[in-house]
C-alpha cells in the first residue's frame, strides 16, 4: 500500500459516522472519537477530524465537497513524533499534534511497515 492510499484510507475511516432516530423520528449523527490506528510494526496511534478536533477542513465543508481532510489531530504515546512535525506541536500536551498535515500522518504509517487492518478494511481496500 502506497502513499496516497493510506491517505485515501485515513479519509475514509475518519469520515465514519453514526446515525439513528431519536424518538421523534428525527436524524441524528455524531462522530464518534475513532480507535487507534495500528501499524503493522504494532506502533498505535490516534487520529481524529471532527467539528472538536484540530483538523481541516471543518465537517460542514467536508459534506459540501468531495475532497476529503487534509489536516488531522494525532496523538502518540509510544514515540516521539519525526523532527518534520514540531511545529505541529500542542504545546503543554505531550504528544498531541495539531492540524498535521495528512501526508505526514501516511509517511509515518509508512515507516512503522504500513496500517494493520482488520478483515473488513482489508476487503474494502482491496476492491478498490
Amino acid at each position: 500500500m502506497d502513499a496516497k492510499r493510506i491517505v485515501e484510507f485515513i479519509d475514509l475511516y475518519l469520515r465514519h459516522e453514526m446515525v439513528w432516530n431519536d424518538i421523534y423520528g428525527e436524524e441524528i449523527s455524531i462522530e464518534p472519537i475513532k480507535p487507534a490506528i495500528v501499524c503493522a510494526d504494532g506502533f498505535a496511534m490516534s487520529v481524529q477530524a471532527s467539528e472538536g478536533s484540530y483538523s481541516a477542513p471543518r465537517k460542514y465543508l467536508i459534506k459540501q465537497t468531495r475532497y476529503g481532510y487534509t489536516a488531522v489531530e494525532v496523538m502518540l504515546w509510544e514515540q516521539p513524533a519525526p523532527d518534520t512535525w514540531q511545529e505541529y506541536s500542542e504545546h503543554g500536551v505531550e504528544g498531541l499534534y495539531a492540524w498535521v498535515p495528512i501526508e505526514l500522518v501516511a509517511e509515518l504509517i509508512l515507516q512503522h511497515g504500513g496500517l494493520k487492518l482488520s478483515e473488513p478494511w482489508n476487503q474494502h481496500i482491496a476492491s478498490e
